[in-house]
């Protein structure tokens, strides 16, 4: 998925992956925005919901027990990759191949493609961003995988929606 930084990507995905956790799926998932503590906790407070979620003036917290609750729940459901090679997608390809295929993964989300750096498939910008926005890896990573191949673009600030009102 991409868009811009705050246009509701991440609480869109949450959704998709605790929907997938809770029909027992596998899900793995990378953020290229926010590091895994930050984007754990925003998946407890999207499932907590807003009866468990409670706000004071450090931030939004929940409840440690139901926190535990939250992260049995997922168990072995949800994997979230720890990105130590920042954001090279060359180098995150690979991983991410080995964890779809050690997990057994029946999901995989990249969030956010924007913030992937593509710098390290061509010398020449131009080619790596065709060669990358052309998602050869990510297609390469499917049909090793088994996992079937979907793009999220532009959701946009206006709060358009993704299919036009009255379409299926």
């Amino acid at each position: 998925i991409n868009g811009l930084i705050g246009s509701g990507k991440t609480t869109f995905l949450g959704q998709i992956i605790m929907s997938a956790v809770n029909d027992r799926h596998t899900v793995v998932c990378y953020s290229g925005e926010l590091n895994n503590k930050r984007y754990l906790n925003w998946l407890i407070r999207q499932a907590a919901g807003k009866n468990h979620v409670e706000v004071d003036a450090s931030g939004y917290h929940v409840a440690n027990d139901v926190r535990r609750q939250i992260i049995e729940w997922m168990g072995d459901n949800f994997w979230l990759y720890n990105n130590k090679a920042g954001n090279d997608f060359k180098k995150i390809e690979s991983r991410l191949l080995e964890i779809l295929q050690e997990k057994k993964a029946d999901l995989c989300i990249i969030d956010n493609l924007m913030a992937l750096d593509i710098s390290s498939y061509d010398k020449d910008k131009y080619d790596a961003q065709t060669k990358t926005m052309s998602f050869e890896g990510l297609d390469l990573m499917a049909k090793m995988t088994g996992i079937r191949n979907g793009y999220i673009m532009g959701i946009s600030e206006e709060g358009y929606t993704l299919i036009p009102e009255g379409s299926n």
